[in-house]
């Protein structure tokens, strides 16, 4: 550890540029893990000063070869949806992301008990966890700002379809007030990476 200068780690960074078999985003990674171990290694009292200080705007953190995100066309959106060559489960998932515009987090903590059919004029879901029931993501963890979504008239029919019949047929037995709308294979919460 001592012996690693910075020289050494914009060598590092260097080399894996010029190999070209990572984008920036993943070198600028693989950087900030070296850089938060060595922290630690100075925190520990194993080194006295990290040697992760290469300059500013040495890594670039978008690819080179990536382009600019395009949004899904109607079609695609459709298609992602209601196309049944797309699994039933993943397509409810994608019909909450496309209707309600919730986050990934949000979308995977919604548990059936959340869907408050008798709202009017459309039906509603309750956002206030996200993934395994931890709090929403906000700056201030003091604010969380639960809210109540509106639940499209499309995106409840297919809700009712799923709570009806094709909960059971993916997961083996009736879903309940307390399972999540879309769980993982198991039937359990979809965690962070899954």
């Amino acid at each position: 550890l001592a012996d690693t200068r910075p020289a050494h780690i914009l060598q590092l960074v260097e080399e894996m540029k010029k190999a070209g078999r990572l984008g920036g985003k993943s070198i600028a990674i693989v950087y900030g893990v070296m850089r938060q171990a060595y922290a630690r290694a100075v925190f520990e009292q194993h080194i006295s000063v990290t040697p992760c200080t290469i300059p500013n705007g040495v890594i670039k953190w978008r690819s080179l070869k990536s382009k600019a995100r395009k949004p899904y066309t109607r079609a695609e959106a459709h298609a992602l949806c209601f196309d049944e060559r797309v699994p039933l489960d993943q397509r409810v998932w994608n019909a909450l992301a496309f209707f309600t515009g919730m986050r990934t987090g949000e979308i995977c903590g919604r548990r059936w008990r959340d869907w408050s059919r008798d709202a009017r004029p459309l039906t509603a879901l309750s956002v206030h966890t996200q993934y395994e029931d931890q709090p929403l993501k906000t700056d201030d963890e003091e604010d969380t700002h639960p809210r109540m979504v509106p639940v499209h008239r499309e995106l409840a029919t297919l809700l009712e379809s799923w709570w009806a019949e094709g909960w059971e047929l993916t997961y083996r037995r009736k879903p309940t007030p307390e399972d999540f709308i879309v769980p993982n294979r198991l039937g359990t919460g979809r965690a962070r990476y899954t």
